[in-house]
């Protein structure tokens, strides 16, 4: 079932990352097993405990313990089955809708509606409604703002280079505040709302200032980011316009190093006003995506930690009550620490084969055959599936 998963459900989740050229197939599927893996490790056991025992009441089943356990392995086999005839034909779909249906299911042939945790149920159902709807919201008002103020302006690199460090601040933040609202409760310890916030702010203040002071510089000395300071990008654009050159801006750049070249670029002072080409807008707006790689890149990381944190418990959630069974002689109806650490490392290790044997099928599905993607539109769906995701 792990390996199902890994070749479905994050697949899909990376497949945005792939489809805007951010990252390669090979790469996406490196850094996507580290980061399920560590999701999966770290925050695993939360969503365990409510697939383990949530949905239905194992009270229900206490004087036939075995039929419950048999009704957790024909989840198991059933969505396993279906995940990977979906993967095959490269079709995305939700484990977690199949898993959740697959025990419902068998709870109401077994015991009738009675069986079935009605709330716990509400939740889940209401989590299927919203989850398209704020993931759209998130993702338009994330992508507004960037055409606002970024791509839609006079100067996007130069716009660009200045809000590039306040989105890794956000993104960073939503990742920090998540991760203390759910181990903080293993410690004993419950973190209001207020503190929360406060941690966000915090947060969105180091990770702007550690990526514009820190980060930035580094990745403006990589060839992949030599246009990062505008300043330089437009004296050779500039200079481009001047020598009515056909090079492109990286043949200029290449050789910057001849007398002409440099006697031409000392000559232009990079606040004149850029020349109104067409060719030169589509160029800086082109260098200005190639910015929002890095940011491609993080929610990339994103994602997978919060998929793997998530969705691994469709896998090893039905294999926890049935060992926490056959260990005990019962199933505990909550308690997500009863959850093996060798169990979660099984889960982990699957979805990462899983990845990375089929996932190529359905990344290349919502990566290249949904709709055209750029680094900036691909940035603003990653984060918001993130977000909602956890």
């Amino acid at each position: 079932m792990a390996f199902a998963i890994g070749a479905n459900d994050v697949a899909n989740a990376l497949g945005t990352s792939v489809g805007s050229g951010a990252l390669s197939i090979r790469k996406a599927i490196i850094l996507g097993g580290i980061f399920e893996f560590a999701g999966t490790m770290i925050m695993g056991r939360f969503v365990t405990g409510t697939i383990k025992a949530g949905i239905v009441d194992v009270n229900a089943f206490s004087d036939d313990m075995d039929r419950f356990v048999l009704g957790m392995f024909c989840t198991l086999a059933i969505a396993t089955s279906w995940l990977l005839i979906a993967t095959w034909f490269a079709l995305p779909v939700s484990t977690t809708h199949t898993v959740v249906g697959g025990i419902v299911g068998f709870a109401l042939v077994e015991k009738g509606i009675a069986a079935v945790h009605g709330w716990p149920i509400a939740r889940i159902l209401l989590s299927w409604v919203a989850s398209p709807f704020l993931g759209c919201f998130c993702s338009y008002v994330l992508f507004f703002s960037i055409q606002r103020f970024v791509l839609s302006r006079s100067e996007p690199l130069k716009e660009s280079v200045k809000f590039l460090p306040l989105y890794a601040g956000i993104t960073i933040s939503i990742l920090g505040v998540f991760i203390i609202q759910s181990e903080a409760p293993l410690a004993g310890v419950n973190v209001p709302i207020w503190v929360s916030v406060i941690v966000f702010v915090i947060l969105i203040g180091l990770g702007t200032a550690v990526t514009k002071f820190a980060i930035l510089p580094f990745l403006s000395k990589s060839r992949d980011w030599r246009f990062m300071i505008p300043s330089k990008y437009r004296k050779l654009e500039m200079a481009t316009v001047v020598t009515h050159s056909e090079q492109s801006s990286e043949d200029v750049t290449d050789d910057v190093s001849s007398d002409d070249a440099k006697v031409k670029l000392d000559d232009i002072d990079a606040s004149d006003e850029l020349p109104t080409s067409p060719g030169i807008r589509d160029e800086e707006l082109d260098a200005s995506e190639n910015n929002f790689k890095a940011l491609m890149i993080l929610s990339a990381v994103f994602v997978a930690f919060a998929h793997g944190s998530n969705d691994v418990a469709n896998a090893i959630g039905p294999v926890a009550a049935i060992w926490e069974y056959r260990e005990t002689g019962t199933v505990a109806t909550s308690n997500a620490a009863t959850v093996p650490i060798w169990l979660l490392l099984l889960g982990g290790v699957g979805i990462v084969l899983g990845l990375a044997l089929l996932g190529y099928k359905v990344m290349a599905t919502i990566g290249e055959k949904i709709t055209k993607l750029t680094h900036s539109r691909g940035y603003a769906a990653q984060l918001s599936t993130a977000t909602t995701v956890m």
